[in-house]
Parts: structure tokens; C-alpha cells; sequence
């Protein structure tokens, strides 16, 4: 990456995650936060990857599915145990 020419919508989208994991030297985050502030669509760019990594990080506790709703999910990945019966007949 150019070390000093951080300019332009498509050069600074291939450099938000580096930033947002802090593997940008303060001049390259200087320039990309200055193009953020400037840049409408860099911002909604940069505040949905944020929130989506946010919202991945979040809690993580395990959601459990009704029985019968997981049944149905597994049988229509052909995944289900009614889907062995059908295939034995």
C-alpha cells in the first residue's frame, strides 16, 4: 500500500478493515478518517462494517429452536431423519 497517497473512495474501502484492527501507521489514519469525514458514502461504508462487526462480536449465546422447527429445517436441507425413511421405502 502507498504509504502516503490514501486518497480516493476505492483505495480507502480496501483499507477499513486495517484501520478498524488498528494495522494502519496515525498518518494512513489520519487520512482515512479525513476521507470519512468528508465522504457520505465512505461513512455509511465504514458505520455499517463497524455496527456488522458489533453485532458479530455480541452476545453469542447459543439460540435453541423449537423441536419441531428444527426438524422442519433439517428436512427441508434433506438433513432430517424422515428424509432416511423416505429414501428406505
Amino acid at each position: 500500500m502507498n504509504k502516503h497517497l490514501l486518497s480516493g473512495c476505492q483505495e480507502i474501502i480496501k483499507h477499513i478493515n486495517a484501520y478498524i484492527d488498528g494495522e494502519l501507521d496515525s498518518s494512513q489514519c489520519a487520512q482515512l478518517e479525513a476521507h470519512i469525514d468528508a465522504c457520505t458514502d465512505c461513512q455509511i461504508v465504514f458505520n455499517t462494517l463497524k455496527k456488522t462487526i458489533q453485532l458479530c462480536q455480541g452476545d453469542r449465546e447459543q439460540i435453541s429452536l423449537p423441536p419441531e422447527v428444527r426438524q422442519r429445517l433439517l428436512d427441508s436441507l434433506g438433513l432430517g431423519d424422515e428424509n432416511d425413511d423416505k429414501d428406505a421405502q
